[in-house]
C-alpha cells in the first residue's frame, strides 16, 4: 500500500512537472495552446485542464467572457468531467494509465475553446 502511494505521488508530481514545463509558468495571463500539450497520463490530461479552467475562472472574473460564451464552455467542462470520471474508474483510479483518446479528444476541445472564449 506504502509503495503504491509513493508511486502515485511520484506519478502526480511528474505530470505537474510535464505540465509546467509545457505550458510554462504562466504569469502574462495566456492560456496553454493545444499544440503544447501531451496527454501521456490520466493525471497529466487532469493537470492540464485544470490549468485551463483556472484561466477561464480568472477570465469569468475579471468580465473577459460573455455569458452565452459561458454556458458553451460549462457545459464542455460537465461533458470532460464526466467522461474523465468514467475513465479515472475504468482504469481503477490509475492516474499513471493511459488517457483514452475520448477523452483526450474532449480535453483538446475543452482548452482549445478556452483559448479562443473571446
Amino acid at each position: 500500500m506504502r509503495q503504491l502511494f509513493q508511486s502515485g505521488l511520484v506519478a502526480l508530481l511528474a505530470a505537474l512537472l510535464v505540465t509546467a514545463t509545457l505550458s510554462g509558468c504562466n504569469t502574462t495571463g495566456t492560456a496553454p495552446t493545444p499544440q503544447a500539450i501531451v496527454y501521456q497520463t490520466l493525471a497529466t490530461t487532469k493537470a492540464v485542464v485544470d490549468n485551463a479552467e483556472k484561466f477561464y475562472g480568472a477570465e469569468v472574473v475579471q468580465g473577459r467572457v460573455a455569458v452565452a460564451r459561458q454556458k458553451e464552455i460549462d457545459a464542455r467542462i460537465v461533458e470532460f468531467h464526466t467522461a474523465f470520471g468514467l475513465a479515472v474508474q475504468l482504469a481503477k483510479k490509475d492516474f499513471t494509465a493511459i488517457t483514452p483518446s475520448t477523452v483526450q479528444e474532449l480535453a483538446d476541445a475543452l482548452v482549445l475553446l478556452i483559448n479562443n472564449q473571446n
